[in-house]
This record gives C-alpha cells, sequence and structure tokens, in this order.
C-alpha cells in the first residue's frame, strides 16, 4: 500500500494535489490517465491565437464522471516525454500490483499528450488496457514510434478533426506496426475546429472517449 501511494501522488490526481488523506481511489471503475496538449504546459490560462483557451480545467471535469478516477497531471514547461510516460508507468503499475485489474486501466492522450500516453501503453505492454489517441499520430509521431519499435497496445480508440489536415492519414500505419492491438477504431470530427478540438470538452470526443474507457 505504502508503494501505491507513494506512485499515485508523484502523478497529480485531477485538477488540484493529491495529498496522504486524498489518494487516487485505488476501489474506483475505471482509473483514467489523462495526458493534455503541450500548451497547457506554459501554465493557466492557456491561449491559442487560433484555437483560443485550452479549457483544462473544464475538460478535467467533464471527465471526471461518478466511477471514474482520474489521474490528470498538469505538466511544467517543456517536459520531457520520456521521464511523464515513466512517471505515469510506475503509478499505473503501483495500481495493478495493489489489485486493479488492468482492463479498468485507461490512457488519453491530447496532441503532445498522445505521444506521452502512446509511450505509455508501450511501456507497459498489456493487451487488456485502454488507449485514447487525441489529436495524435502526426506523420513524424508514427514514424518515430515504429522505428523505435515503441508499439502500442490494447483497445485503441483515436479521434481528430476533419480539419486537422497535418494528422492524415491518422494511426492506421501504427495500428497495423502494433501487433499487441486487440481492438482499434478511429473517428474523425465534422466540427471543422481542426486542431482546437482538443481545447474544449466538445461531445463529439468527449462521449466516444468515456464510452470507450469504460466498456466492458
Amino acid at each position: 500500500m505504502k508503494n501505491l501511494l507513494s506512485a499515485i501522488l508523484m502523478f497529480s490526481v485531477s485538477m488540484g494535489m493529491a495529498t496522504a488523506e486524498e489518494p487516487a481511489n485505488a476501489g474506483a471503475d475505471v482509473h483514467l490517465f489523462y495526458f493534455h496538449g503541450r500548451i497547457v504546459e506554459d501554465g493557466l490560462p492557456a491561449i491559442h491565437p487560433t484555437f483560443g483557451e485550452y479549457q483544462f480545467k473544464d475538460i478535467v471535469t467533464a471527465l471526471d464522471r461518478p466511477g471514474i478516477s482520474l489521474h490528470a497531471k498538469q505538466r511544467g514547461p517543456d517536459a520531457d516525454v520520456e521521464a511523464e510516460a515513466m512517471e505515469a508507468v510506475a503509478a499505473i503499475n503501483a495500481l495493478v500490483a495493489d489489485g486493479v485489474p488492468a482492463d479498468h486501466i485507461a490512457i488519453v492522450g491530447a496532441s503532445k499528450g498522445s505521444l506521452i500516453a502512446s509511450r505509455v501503453s508501450h511501456e507497459l505492454g498489456d493487451r487488456q488496457m485502454k488507449l485514447v489517441i487525441l489529436a495524435g499520430c502526426w506523420p513524424s509521431m508514427v514514424e518515430t514510434l515504429i522505428a523505435n519499435e515503441q508499439f502500442v497496445f490494447g483497445d485503441v480508440l483515436e479521434i481528430r478533426d476533419i480539419e486537422d489536415k497535418g494528422l492524415e492519414p491518422g494511426c492506421d500505419e501504427l495500428i497495423d506496426a502494433s501487433p499487441g492491438v486487440t481492438r482499434h477504431k478511429a473517428i474523425v470530427t465534422e466540427l471543422g475546429v481542426s486542431h482546437g478540438l482538443i481545447y474544449r470538452p466538445y461531445k463529439e470526443w468527449l462521449e466516444p472517449t468515456l464510452e470507450w474507457v469504460t466498456a466492458e
């Protein structure tokens, strides 16, 4: 139990900071690890000249549903992908060691966060876990992951907006190269907001994400 508490406290829970009196709920139905986009690393409010404010707090609130224990750390400036991924891996391994079933763990990442989430999925190598890639799988990301044999695992959902042309053609190449993927679904929203899709808790990505991570 001590190792579980230590690992989870390293990975801040929800918007606030976890405390020794308020650890993440190991008995929750689903543990959801959410990794935000890069712009939030610069601090809040995080405002893009084209896409507007990244509504991190609203997104966290929208994801924090009954039965879900949400882990949503706000990263610092220029956060290192590898370091962030390994910190999350330690927290997830602690949950599993404490008896949380692997299929009750979901990893959700947006843009840069999707790269971190993919690295977490690779390091864990668990076919039972769920992975959601939001506005990710740009060509250089896919190329790098495949070249380094950093494949993803489990049930993989990808969501991007139809106007986010830099993400075409999507995650197919990475999925095809990843023998540990058990299920894959791709959703292309037609909001026309491009990369701004991840800046707000649009139901077009929020609802399928919640459905995916809570599915039996």
